[in-house]
């Protein structure tokens, strides 16, 4: 019985050592990903989209995997989402936001 008790409570130490060193693991990799965010600019001048006059930005986000989407209003066209690659400034394509009635 003592054999199977120090059975447990080794494979227990083990159990939490395991997890530890997991998490010591995860966030080392979270700052490495972390301090890669920061170091990575944008390297190229400015980006043409070719809309009409009278075009504005509604709203700008990153999607995370290095595009910058933008919301665009007026300029006589419906709303729309241009998609841009951040790492060189390539318009990648347009998204049309359209009602039932645009159809």
């Amino acid at each position: 019985m003592v054999a199977v008790k120090s059975l447990v409570v080794f494979m227990g130490v083990l159990l939490v050592l395991g997890l530890g060193l997991l998490g010591y693991g995860m966030i080392q990799q979270s700052d490495k990903m972390r301090q890669h965010e920061d170091n990575r600019e944008a390297t190229f001048g400015p980006a043409a989209l070719d809309e009409p006059e009278g075009t504005r930005i509604a709203h700008m986000r990153t999607d995370g995997a290095g595009r910058l989407l933008l919301g665009l209003t007026g300029g006589g066209r419906p709303d729309r989402v241009a998609v841009v690659d951040l790492a060189d400034g390539r318009h990648l394509g347009t998204v049309l936001v359209t009602g039932p009635a645009d159809r």
